[in-house]
């Protein structure tokens, strides 16, 4: 107010009051005005709630990417018609990429040459059509060229309505421990 008075410039400032005991948020504008001061009030308290309850959502979605960034499977979101979008750290490793490496635009590329039929022609429309689809696999390194056996869920995103798919989500669990104990116990049960 006393820049306002002193100056003659415009000023604006948020001022929260209590009315009837709740909290009353107000934008303030003040200018220099003939004589004196000329001052308007505008109740923005909605707007005010509706800012705290983005900066919550900001929070839980900041959490949600770390969650995901550092969750120990791959997890992988991929476009309708097939494009990757994101890969997180553990599938990064897992396929061989750097973290700052760029996503490649196909799922094809992680997959051997005698697995990308049944890629291309059952876990991906499955996918689409059913919703989901989960099993075995193999998966190739991009750096060392190495078959990476793996367990695939792979689910269906909607959209927000609800009513069409958005993108397809992949968890990729390296399996490649699970798979030598396996071979390990038959050695010991084979005479």
């Amino acid at each position: 107010l006393i820049q306002a008075a002193v100056t003659g410039r415009f000023d604006q400032f948020e001022c929260q009051t209590l009315h009837d005991g709740q909290a009353v948020w107000h934008l303030v504008s003040v200018a220099r005005w003939r004589d004196g001061l000329a001052m308007t009030l505008h109740d923005i308290t909605d707007y005010k709630h509706i800012e705290h309850s983005l900066q919550e959502a900001r929070v839980a979605l900041d959490q949600q990417a770390v969650l995901v960034d550092n969750a120990l499977d791959g997890i992988c979101k991929i476009t309708r018609d097939g494009r990757m979008l994101y890969i997180n750290r553990a599938g990064r490793q897992l396929m061989g990429l750097t973290p700052d490496e760029p996503v490649s635009p196909r799922p094809w590329k992680f997959v051997p040459e005698d697995h990308k039929q049944f890629f291309e022609q059952m876990i991906f429309p499955t996918t689409l059509t059913e919703g989901q689809w989960s099993g075995e696999f193999v998966v190739r390194n991009l750096k060392t060229g190495q078959r990476i056996p793996v367990w695939i869920s792979a689910f269906a995103i909607p959209t927000p309505g609800g009513s069409d798919i958005d993108c397809l989500a992949v968890i990729v669990r390296d399996i490649r421990r699970e798979k030598q104990a396996q071979m390990k116990s038959e050695q010991v049960v084979t005479p």
